[in-house]
């Protein structure tokens, strides 16, 4: 009998709720609710049961979760490999918020989208109660993180859209003028999925574009002290993921429209998402997409 198991990494949409609203968000819509601390932590129990590694915790944006803490704190206590993906807002802002948080992770996922405010602000739309933009706030946390959490690991991620597009290849040069070099930096072809999919014809970048973007940016990066520069092209997206959603929905990347399309519920049938996924997802591929991104690093 087959013995039935859940890929290495999953990355785990707590909610849709976000404090910023970009025109190319691959996260659930921002009206899907929080999943209830009690089912989280039931998940992550579930998915270390059945042999799951890592989790990439994302949304929306998690920090606005009450109970992340906790939630982090339950991940790694059961030795999983644990990455946060958030816009970085929060965590810049509420001192008391970033130190719970930034010692119960290994990385910390975080986002630039151009190499100056303005255009970084019609990418990543919205600022905190402050008026500081998501932009701004990318050079008092990594620099905080280094002095404070040295050991936790930085991956910045840029979307590549006809809005931004020619403002990437500076965001290198910014890096190392300010000390903030990151341990990965990876660049994202806007995918058709959620907000994406709404905004696609008029953001979207071919393949051709994309890739010769790609290569000009991770020469120039080298330049810089930017050693791992990685790509997430939507010809290669389907396969490399498994995500499980706020309503416990297990979603895979389907070939035919590089969309999301759910193969069970974690928490109504279990059985069902566990026999599912292998049909469309490589776990080969899946591992090597984690571990170009969250390489170990001594």
């Amino acid at each position: 009998m087959k013995q039935l198991k859940l890929p290495y990494s999953i990355d785990f949409m707590l909610l849709g709720r976000c404090n910023l609203c970009c025109p190319f968000c691959f996260g659930p819509k921002h009206e899907v609710p929080p999943m209830e601390t009690e089912l989280v932590i039931k998940i992550v129990t579930l998915l270390k049961t059945y042999g799951t590694k890592n989790i990439v915790f994302t949304g929306g944006e998690p920090t606005l979760i009450k109970d992340l803490p906790i939630i982090l704190s339950e991940t790694k206590s059961l030795g999983l490999t644990t990455v946060l993906s958030t816009n970085g807002i929060l965590l810049s802002s509420n001192r008391l918020l970033f130190d719970r948080i930034a010692p119960k992770l290994d990385w910390i996922s975080l986002a630039i989208d151009a190499d100056n405010n303005l255009i970084n602000l019609t990418m990543r739309v919205g600022q905190n109660e402050n008026k500081i933009s998501q932009f701004q706030t990318i050079f008092h946390l990594i620099p905080l993180i280094r002095k404070k959490q040295f050991r936790l690991k930085i991956k910045i991620g840029t979307v590549v859209t006809q809005r931004n597009k020619n403002h990437i290849q500076g965001i290198a040069k910014i890096f190392y003028q300010n000390n903030i070099i990151p341990d990965t930096w990876k660049l994202y072809q806007i995918s058709p999925s959620e907000y994406g999919k709404v905004n696609y014809e008029k953001l979207k970048i071919d393949d051709v574009e994309f890739e010769r973007i790609f290569a000009d940016i991770k020469k120039i990066a080298g330049t810089y002290g930017i050693n791992n520069v990685i790509k997430y092209a939507n010809k290669n997206r389907p396969g490399k993921y498994l995500f499980i959603n706020p309503r416990g929905e297990v979603l895979i990347v389907h070939g035919k429209d590089n969309d999301y399309h759910s193969v069970g519920n974690i928490l109504v049938d279990p059985s069902r998402a566990l026999n599912n996924w292998h049909k469309y997802v490589n776990e080969n591929l899946l591992i090597e997409n984690f571990d170009s991104t969250y390489p170990s690093l001594t």
